[in-house]
């Protein structure tokens, strides 16, 4: 459940930003059932 959260939030991410064209860092990583998960978005508009 946790797994498809974190997707759904990933990609509402990258379809708000390619609708209003903004940019910012892309990280990748990968965490276990269990870790504290915290994300952050620090976007520029332009």
């Amino acid at each position: 459940m946790e797994t498809s959260r974190v997707a759904l939030i990933a990609l509402v991410c990258v379809v708000f930003s390619s609708q209003k064209r903004i940019s910012g860092a892309e990280v990748e990583m990968r965490v276990r059932p269990g870790d504290d998960v915290t994300l952050h978005c620090d976007c520029v508009m332009k």
